[in-house]
């Protein structure tokens, strides 16, 4: 095994017998590849881009989330960003309500509320690296599923902010604690992980997208009649598999695509 201590492995992050130093000895040709291991890179790309910003209106807006990537879980929270410390989260305190309408596999039968007050469930809560799969969670996705979801920006003051925020472990639900990156995190370098991330710096698995919110009108109709409307709706599809009209006749648009994936940044 390489000593990463004086600096970068020359040959990437990962070593292959042969080049280790000192090599391995009796090491077999490399297996024609059938699978793809699972990975747990350090840095969220949401559509493209790392940390990103968006700006929404002060009111019901749709948010359709992919986890893409090849295996890390995310366990998701909107929290009200920390005006001290831009681009961190205040964690346990939440921001506002998600109404989740649907999934990878289409609309849900009714709406599910998810308040952004639940973090992840431990079985031990001195061990952040092992969650507890029987939940309670707040939105979970594993890899490859969605979240078709709106979020009710009505009555939020222009400039307010928040941070969508993961703390799930990597792999999910028993992980390691060199898979998880944050501010303030432990010095993990004479253990093979990464050293600790410094405020306003990477990596950073736990705080994905910064949502501002901007002056503007909100909705004409409160969020109580809307929900009531949409669970009619909702039950109504289900129950007879006809397509569901919400889109455009509940006003949740416009809508927002985000994709989630892990991706190395060569640290």
């Amino acid at each position: 095994m390489n000593d990463f201590r004086s600096g970068p492995n020359p040959k990437g992050r990962w070593d292959w017998g042969t080049t280790a130093d000192p090599p391995s000895q009796g090491t077999k040709p490399l297996p024609h590849v059938s699978a793809i291991p699972e990975a747990f890179f350090d840095t969220i790309v949401i559509n493209g881009g790392i940390y990103s910003k968006v700006s929404v209106a002060p009111k019901r807006m749709r948010f359709r989330l992919l986890n893409g990537s090849q295996a890390r879980f995310y366990h998701l929270n909107l929290l009200a960003e920390d005006q001290a410390n831009p681009g961190e989260a205040r964690v346990g305190i939440p921001g506002p309500v998600m109404y989740q309408v649907g999934t990878e596999r289409g609309f849900l039968p009714a709406v599910a509320i998810h308040d952004n007050k639940t973090p992840i469930p431990l079985v031990n809560p001195a061990d952040e690296t092992n969650a507890n799969p029987d939940g309670p969670f707040n939105l979970l996705l594993a890899s490859a599923e969605r979240a078709d979801v709106v979020i009710d920006f009505n009555g939020v003051a222009a400039g307010s902010s928040f941070i969508l925020y993961n703390d799930a472990p990597g792999p999910f639900p028993g992980g390691d604690s060199r898979n998880d990156y944050f501010t303030g995190c432990a010095d993990q370098t004479s253990i093979g992980g990464a050293p600790s991330t410094a405020l306003g710096h990477g990596a950073n698995t736990r705080t994905l997208l910064k949502i501002v919110v901007t002056a503007g009108s909100g909705d004409t109709v409160s969020t109580p009649s809307w929900l009531k409307q949409l669970n009619v709706q909702l039950k109504t599809n289900f129950l007879t598999g006809t397509n569901l009209g919400c889109c455009s006749t509940m006003a949740i648009h416009p809508c927002r695509r985000f994709r989630l994936l892990a991706w190395p940044t060569g640290r």
